[in-house]
């Protein structure tokens, strides 16, 4: 199942132009593989409905990295789309920034003959696909489940020390950090000298 026009396409360009040109833009319901593969996975909740679709993850790996990471700290499913050439690289990165037992939803060729809609820990992924040699055919939707509260909250205590760690000390900033995260001092002043000598 493709995309809806207009979302992660050159369709949204259309778009603007035609509004821009004071034309109106009609919508025409459709299928729409986001809805879909969420419909299926059954990662929201009446708690957290909430979701992100983050469309088409870089080509390059240290790019798509960096375009992962704060992705991956949302207190929210994130919806991404991947091309079979570069599913296997993606789900690696994915391993590698959210660990071995974040949950990720893998739904390919939606709506079609072939459709599968499997949700395994990132440690599996890999196994999963290469337990049967078609999985790694067709067209992706890859959620990512949730990050986990104390993710979320040791990625807000590293943004506040990086922006203490540009005018005060490591001993201040964790000190500061401590006020405002509720967090051990010991814990961030740790966290402060390896963020310090990570440059």
């Amino acid at each position: 199942m493709p995309a809806p026009p207009a979302v992660s396409d050159p369709g949204g360009r259309i778009v603007r132009a035609a509004l821009d040109a004071g034309h109106r833009v009609v919508p025409i319901p459709g299928a729409s593989a986001v809805i879909t593969a969420l419909m299926a996975s059954g990662v929201t909740s009446d708690e957290n409905p909430a979701f992100a679709f983050a469309g088409f993850p870089p080509a390059k790996s240290a790019a798509r990295q960096a375009w992962l990471k704060p992705w991956a700290a949302l207190p929210a499913p994130v919806v991404m789309y991947e091309s079979p050439h570069r599913l296997t690289a993606t789900l690696a990165d994915l391993l590698a920034l959210c660990g071995p037992t974040r949950a990720v939803t893998i739904a390919r060729e939606l709506t079609k003959r072939f459709e599968e809609i499997a949700t395994v820990p990132l440690g599996d992924a890999a196994a999963w696909l290469a337990a049967e040699p078609r999985r790694g055919q067709g067209e992706f939707v890859l959620i990512l489940a949730e990050a986990p509260a104390a993710d979320t909250e040791a990625t807000d205590a590293d943004e506040v020390l990086r922006a203490l760690l540009e005018s005060v000390s490591v001993r201040d900033a964790a000190r500061i950090a401590a006020r405002i995260t509720g967090a051990p001092r010991d814990t961030l002043y740790a966290r402060a000298l390896a963020l310090r000598d990570a440059g």
